[in-house]
């Protein structure tokens, strides 16, 4: 009998509840036989300047630690898989595996995943502080991230109707705030759903997945625009929505507002999905942020 085990990529924050809950944001899940897996490195092994405190989860490129530093502040560290790594997780790439890494060792995907995050680098978007290398004892390379680790919950963790008004206004507000930043940098999220918006212990919101940024396209090179406006903007308006289901509302005032965002979405211009089109977007997303703060003045 063949054993399989599920390996998930786990999002990079670690939520705690009476009994310690960690990271229950996963992006994917790739189902791999047993033989295959990267084997984590146990609890308390030291990692540079880290102490690695728990395998939190693994994914198709990296491996996902919580991990204390020197002064024992909490951190996530996420380890790129080595050439043998890959090679071994993905088989069926063992001609391209080479492509995955720069000439000394390094990971590219690492790599671009950092400089996204400094290029995106806001309040309302998940941080990463370092890229470093370390030597394995395998002899090879890895790179990895130090990335925040954050109190809270995804979307979909909380339940309806357990947030005040003003908190879930706030909250559908930072979403467009993170939105507007990110866009005005050139990049778009490629996976905005619940499970990749949390909220913290102060009740704010942070847009997590940093991977998931990609850069809109320069057409006037030649390259395809990612789609258009109208088939992204529903992505949108439905974690709008959702944020305010969680939010003490009654069904009267919830049918209202959901009407002001449909109605702010249907008057906004379509253009594709490109870097010239950025003023666009953000026109967009503003009309959007001011239905908003139009209704709450109005509940006030």
């Amino acid at each position: 009998m063949i054993l399989f085990r599920t390996i998930l990529l786990i999002g990079l924050f670690c939520l705690v509840l009476p009994e310690p809950l960690l990271c229950q944001r996963f992006v994917g899940a790739r189902t791999v036989a047993a033989e295959q897996a990267i084997v984590p490195l146990p609890a308390n092994t030291q990692f540079g300047k880290y102490t690695l405190v728990k395998w939190l989860g693994s994914g198709d490129q990296a491996i996902v630690y919580k991990a204390l530093d020197e002064k024992k502040k909490l951190f996530a560290i996420k380890v790129f898989y080595t050439k043998s790594q890959m090679a071994k997780l993905h088989p069926e790439r063992k001609k391209t595996i080479a492509s995955y890494f720069a000439k000394d060792g390094a990971s590219l995907a690492a790599v671009a995943e950092y400089e996204t995050s400094k290029r995106v680098e806001h309040p309302r978007i998940m941080k990463i502080f370092k890229k470093e290398n370390i030597i394995l004892e395998s002899g090879e390379q890895a790179t990895f991230l130090v990335m925040e680790c954050v109190f809270g919950r995804n979307l979909n963790q909380i339940e309806n109707a357990t947030l005040t008004a003003s908190q879930a206004f706030t909250l559908a507000t930072q979403l467009i705030e993170a939105l507007r930043h990110s866009f005005s940098k050139g990049l778009i999220h490629d996976d905005l759903w619940a499970e990749n918006i949390f909220v913290d212990e102060q009740h704010n919101l942070k847009l997590i997945d940093i991977g998931s940024f990609d850069p809109l396209p320069v057409v006037r090179k030649g390259e395809k625009a990612r789609g258009s406006w109208h088939k992204y903007q529903p992505l949108i308006v439905k974690e709008l929505k959702t944020i305010f289901q969680l939010g003490k509302f009654t069904n009267k005032e919830k049918r209202t507002l959901f009407a002001a965002i449909d109605e702010a979405a249907k008057h906004s211009n379509n253009c594709p999905l490109s870097h010239e089109t950025i003023a666009k977007i953000d026109a967009n997303l503003k009309q959007l942020h001011n239905s908003l703060v139009n209704r709450k003045e109005h509940a006030s």
